[in-house]
């Protein structure tokens, strides 16, 4: 895995919308779980899955600054 991988701009796959567990409602920080294809040296991809928010202004996701905000 690349070290400080940046994903802005890259495009990924909406797995999942976190707003449940175990049947209780949620209020997470970073509900959309999504899929990205890393491409490798040796040609092949790896799979990176990256809990992200919505940028409502942009309408895409995006990842948080740092773990303790969601800007």
């Amino acid at each position: 895995m690349q070290e400080g991988l940046d994903l802005n701009g890259m495009e990924g796959e909406l797995m999942e919308v976190i707003e449940k567990y175990q049947g209780k409602q949620l209020s997470a920080n970073l509900p959309y779980k999504t899929l990205f294809m890393i491409p490798k040296d040796d040609g092949k991809d790896q799979k990176l899955i990256a809990h992200l928010v919505r940028d409502n202004a942009k309408h895409s996701l995006s990842a948080p600054c740092c773990i303790y905000c969601s800007r």
